[in-house]
């Protein structure tokens, strides 16, 4: 594939990125309103949710249409949340940062489809503490479809990443909830590390275990102590998952590299 967009300037795939990312940015702002409350995320098209006045596509265009319309609704006059705005561009950095790390690659195809899965199961999580089966489950089905593409990890990695994901969380999850007579884990951040594992395989998904497990610990153990919460209150697991699943896409051995540096410095 790389070979067919050669000839094309960088700047090109820098503003075509933006673009879709943008785009899918405002797409994924619906799908994560819609998909907790059980509606559908096609019909019917965008509407204000106030007065329920249909949304005019030229108002839907990311960034322009926000600013146009003042962040408000022609009809009644009520205010979007500046969520929706920070959701487009959010997701478009994340689209460009994809574009730039694997190029015109046949990898590009599966790191976008995994990226914006990822945004979507974050957002919804951190909000409602579920990972949606709607992304997840065909998550796992797109990552093992996209392990065909040459470059990437090869159907047998991405098979078992899927396996291991899920027997890994599956097993902590029972563990836990037999030793301490409840559940510390949902079923959903099973099902999603088994979608990260048919995406990246099973090395890539350990790294991004072990930083997402990492980050979630000190993010989490942080939030505890300065709300001065109980240690028992639900702290969502997906984000951080989504996190580390991010930084192994982009650079899995890098991360490995950079641990066992930072082992080694403090054992001196």
């Amino acid at each position: 594939m790389q070979e067919l967009f050669a000839h094309l300037p960088s700047w090109f795939g820098d503003a075509l990125f933006l673009s879709l990312g943008a785009s899918i940015g405002s797409f994924l702002g619906v799908v994560s309103c819609r998909l907790p409350e059980g509606l559908s995320i096609v019909t019917p098209p965008s509407y204000c949710r106030r007065c329920g006045h249909p949304i005019a596509w030229y108002d839907n265009i990311p960034f322009l249409g926000y600013l146009l319309t003042r962040g408000g609704c022609r009809r009644c006059g009520g205010h979007y949340s500046a969520g929706h705005l920070f959701f487009e561009i959010f997701t478009a950095f994340l689209t460009w940062i994809v574009w730039r790390r694997f190029d015109w690659s046949w990898e590009l195809p599966g790191a976008l489809i995994l990226v914006w899965s990822l945004t979507a199961i974050t957002v919804i999580d951190a909000r409602e503490q579920i990972v949606p089966d709607a992304i997840s489950l065909p998550g796992i089905g797109m990552g093992l479809f996209c392990s065909f593409f040459p470059g990437g990890v090869s159907p047998l990695d991405s098979f078992l990443g899927a396996a291991a994901g899920m027997g890994l969380l599956l097993a902590v999850r029972v563990i836990y909830a037999r030793l301490r007579g409840r559940e510390g884990m949902g079923g959903g951040d099973v099902k999603l590390l088994a979608m990260i594992g048919a995406f990246l395989g099973i090395k890539a998904t350990m790294v991004a275990l072990f930083a997402g497990s990492i980050t979630g610990a000190v993010v989490g153990g942080s939030y505890l102590l300065l709300s001065r919460s109980s240690r028992h209150t639900p702290i969502p697991f997906g984000p951080f998952l989504a996190l580390g699943a991010f930084l192994s896409l982009l650079d899995s051995e890098g991360i490995v590299r950079g641990y066992g540096s930072a082992v080694r410095w403090l054992v001196r």
